[in-house]
């Protein structure tokens, strides 16, 4: 990992917001973005879909997607 990308990848995580989903996730769970509003209320649901979008461009999760969840 070159220096640039060591730059984007802490610009990821050090986004507040962010940093909050990945610290719900370090169980290892699986989790519905319907799940987060439980632990971040003041966040949409559209909010946390975009940050986790974020995360998962970064590599830092990963989606599936079950009927109508994801």
């Amino acid at each position: 990992m070159d220096l640039q990308d060591l730059s984007g990848l802490l610009k990821i995580v050090g986004e507040q917001n962010r940093l909050r989903l990945l610290c719900i996730l370090r169980d290892g769970g699986e989790h519905c973005v319907c799940e987060f509003e439980n632990h971040v209320k003041d966040l949409s649901q559209s909010l946390i879909s975009h940050h986790l979008a974020d995360l998962k461009q970064a590599g830092l999760v990963t989606a599936e997607k079950r009927g109508l969840k994801m």
